[in-house]
């Protein structure tokens, strides 16, 4: 275990656990799916597509460390930039209508 985390790879309990937080965060994803299709509001549900992104780009991290890869964390950092813009984008398309929208 000591040794190995100087080099940057994970031992099978930490692979164990990141296992684990990876069916966690998957699960986290499915029930945010919910307020998503069905939210009483368009600002509930961008707010419920926000929370899916997160969880994403945190299983591609999750997923970085899995497989040591570091691309993914290339993909990562777009995806989220990319998660970011869209917000921006919904935000001011909700700013424009005059409001949230039922």
């Amino acid at each position: 275990m000591g040794n190995n985390r100087i080099h940057g790879k994970l031992d099978q309990e930490d692979n164990r656990m990141t296992n684990i937080v990876i069916i966690i965060t998957i699960l986290s994803a499915m029930v945010m799916f919910i307020p998503l299709l069905k939210g009483p509001t368009i600002p509930d549900r961008i707010v419920a597509a926000n929370a899916v992104g997160i969880m994403f780009f945190s299983l591609i991290i999750l997923l970085t460390l899995l497989y040591e890869a570091d691309i993914f964390l290339d993909i990562a950092l777009v995806y989220a930039i990319l998660q970011f813009v869209d917000i921006l984008v919904m935000a001011k398309y909700l700013d424009r209508k005059g409001g949230p929208i039922s």
